[in-house]
């Protein structure tokens, strides 16, 4: 793997995980589907899709799930739901034909009001 770039997300997590140093440190990852989404979203109360192909944080959705209310947040706006079959139905609607992974939520620090997200690439 050495000098290639992997352009898939859920590849790249496949490689990090497989390293017991790195492994730790990734956050809980799932392609997407329902019952992951239903089961992570109860775990963590926040989970980000991703699309499998893209950067820049074009196409991520946050999903979460508190007080009996799912909602998802896309393109600065919010949209909530009062079951998680109404909210799944709508964020298929807006992820149409991409393939996506879903990632345990962290908390982003924040440089006026707007998440900030530094990585080091190696």
């Amino acid at each position: 793997m050495a000098g290639r770039q992997l352009a898939n997300k859920w590849l790249k997590t496949e490689a990090l995980l497989s390293n017991a140093d790195v492994a730790a440190h990734i956050p809980q990852t799932r392609l997407y589907g329902a019952d992951s989404l239903r089961s992570m979203l109860h775990q963590f109360g926040m989970v980000v899709i991703k699309p499998l192909r893209g950067g820049g944080g074009y196409g991520v959705i946050k999903v979460t799930y508190a007080g009996g209310v799912y909602a998802y947040t896309y393109m600065s706006r919010r949209h909530g739901f009062g079951s998680f079959e109404a909210m799944f139905r709508a964020l298929n609607r807006v992820k149409v034909g991409r393939k996506y992974m879903i990632q345990q939520g962290i908390h982003l620090a924040r440089i006026a009001g707007r998440p900030i997200d530094y990585r080091v690439k190696v």
